[in-house]
């Protein structure tokens, strides 16, 4: 199988970056077809001026598309509320100096009344706090992934400038990797994460090796998170308790 990248994003371009323009050549003239050029995203041309282009600074800019959407996010927090914000919604692309574009990626900007964000960063179905504290909260096979609010505190959402509101994500693109991910499979006992018998080797290509786990549901309880999560392929399900305050698993166990 060939490993192919785009020039398109930033992790692409640095990728790239760390090779030599006769490295990156032999790269794509060992490519079987004699399509490397196509393969991995360098256009027609010069490919020596093409290379050295890639390198310029700002050669990728994340440019958002259409506008900022107003709608309102419900948090739950751990005193067992659920809080109503304001909040909006854009979406936005990669897109280099060859005009090569990466999918859109949806973000999100939590505001209070006064207009100070409360939380920014790539949208979610799902948001949590701890007292004011906001995170947004993911459930993949086997992983709570948490995002807390990456912005200052002082900052806030611009009703007239949206171009300012734009510059925010941008910027949140360089630190949003901060995110904290918590691995639940040492919290469970052995097997809870393998696949049973009802798993169906259809899902390998429809749905990935993640379709093992799904998230079901989440509660609070004595300030802590209760996430329910099964196992659809004996079925089972597990329980994790989570203290969002300090961000710990205080307990896991399953349920037949």
């Amino acid at each position: 199988m060939i490993n192919t990248r785009k020039f398109v994003t930033e992790d692409d371009v640095l990728y790239y970056k760390e090779m030599s323009n006769d490295i990156i050549k032999n790269i794509i003239n060992r490519t079987p077809g004699n399509n490397g050029r196509q393969l991995y995203g360098i256009p027609e041309g010069d490919i020596d001026i093409l290379l050295e282009e890639f390198r310029e600074d700002n050669f990728t800019s994340y440019r958002k598309k259409g506008e900022w959407l107003f709608n309102t996010v419900y948090v739950m927090n751990n005193d067992g509320n659920i809080y109503p914000y304001k909040s909006f919604s854009a979406v936005f692309r990669y897109i280099n100096k060859w005009n090569q574009e990466d999918g859109f990626t949806s973000h999100k900007i939590i505001i209070d009344d006064n207009n100070k964000i409360q939380w920014i960063g790539r949208d979610s179905k799902y948001f949590i706090s701890y007292g004011e504290k906001i995170y947004s909260f993911c459930y993949q096979h086997k992983e709570i992934m948490l995002y807390p609010n990456i912005r200052k505190e002082d900052e806030c959402f611009d009703w007239d400038d949206h171009n300012k509101n734009d510059n925010l994500v941008t910027k949140t693109m360089k630190v949003e990797k901060t995110g904290v991910s918590i691995d639940l499979e040492n919290y469970f006992e052995k097997g809870f994460f393998y696949k049973g018998p009802k798993w169906n080797t259809n899902w390998t290509n429809y749905y990935g090796w993640d379709y093992i786990t799904i998230f079901i549901n989440i509660h609070v309880k004595n300030n802590n998170f209760y996430i329910e999560i099964e196992n659809i392929t004996y079925p089972f399900y597990g329980l994790v308790i989570l203290d969002l305050d300090e961000i710990k698993i205080i307990e896991a166990k399953k349920f037949i």
